[in-house]
């Protein structure tokens, strides 16, 4: 009996209120559609194809729905005040995205020691260690032949700290880690030669004394490149110096094959190379 009195009077009743509320859905919904295809029109045809594709998959994401079709309403809510079209996301993107394969890595070798140091490399007195510097990275010989290097991160050292309160964390000391780069070598081994050189400049290795800071440490420069090779952004490698000279191996099953040269560097700290604190460059994009 209650489901023939739903069917007989609620139903249609609930029909004729919701009808009007329809129609104005749908001319909501049409009046939007043109007015978001009016919009992007002249801006799509002076875009690249796929970027105006995107802006066309961009408009059908935030034309709105009308709230009585099964499908769930797509587009940015309404309370969060973001874009999270297509079309949106794509516009942050002004300078291109980074590429982890565009970077040059600068190094030169330190002044070198004082030549009357007893048991040092001789190689490594100052004058000497400049002209193989020359020699093994002219015209940045050794820096392209860095193929993988790593960016370096910068920890904040913490202590708890009670003030009338639970105990909470202060930094009180900036931390770096050693980083290492990996290079090609020619079949002289150059780049290993370079590197062993600069570490004689901070040990002689023959009664194994250590030498001066000022002797064996030196800035090195990293840079990131857009896709014409302009630096987009770089550091400096504040007093580096060669802390480990890594290992290889040699096997007769490998052919062909390119040997890996690795160096981990130590170093005081890193700036950014537009941090004018650190007395490493001008405000603004790398030059």
């Amino acid at each position: 009996m209650m489901s023939r009195f739903i069917q007989r009077f609620v139903a249609p009743t609930i029909g004729q209120i919701t009808q009007p509320i329809r129609g104005a859905a749908q001319q909501a919904q049409s009046q939007a559609q043109t007015a978001i295809n009016r919009a992007l029109q002249p801006i799509r045809g002076l875009l690249p194809g796929n970027v105006g594709d995107a802006i066309t998959r961009a408009r059908n994401d935030i034309a709105p729905q009308n709230p009585f079709n099964s499908e769930p309403i797509s587009g940015p809510s309404g309370n969060s005040g973001i874009d999270f079209s297509a079309a949106s996301f794509l516009s942050k993107f002004k300078n291109d995205v980074f590429r982890g394969n565009r970077f040059l890595i600068e190094f030169n070798l330190p002044a070198g020691i004082d030549p009357a140091t007893i048991g040092a490399n001789r190689n490594a007195f100052s004058g000497n260690i400049q002209r193989i510097d020359n020699a093994l990275n002219s015209n940045g010989r050794v820096s392209l032949k860095c193929h993988t290097a790593t960016y370096p991160q910068r920890s904040l050292l913490t202590s708890e700290l009670n003030q009338n309160s639970a105990a909470w964390r202060v930094p009180y000391s900036a931390s770096y880690d050693p980083i290492t780069f990996s290079f090609y070598a020619d079949g002289h081994l150059d780049t290993r030669r370079y590197f062993e050189l600069w570490q004689s400049a901070a040990c002689n290795f023959s009664n194994n004394t250590m030498n001066f800071l000022s002797e064996y440490c030196v800035d090195i420069q990293m840079h990131v490149l857009d896709r014409q090779g302009n630096k987009q952004y770089g550091i400096t490698l504040v007093e580096a110096w060669p802390m480990n000279v890594g290992s290889f191996d040699v096997t007769y099953s490998s052919q062909n094959v390119a040997q890996t040269i690795t160096v981990t560097m130590a170093y005081k700290q890193w700036v950014p190379r537009y941090d004018t604190a650190g007395g490493t460059g001008a405000v603004g994009r790398d030059g």
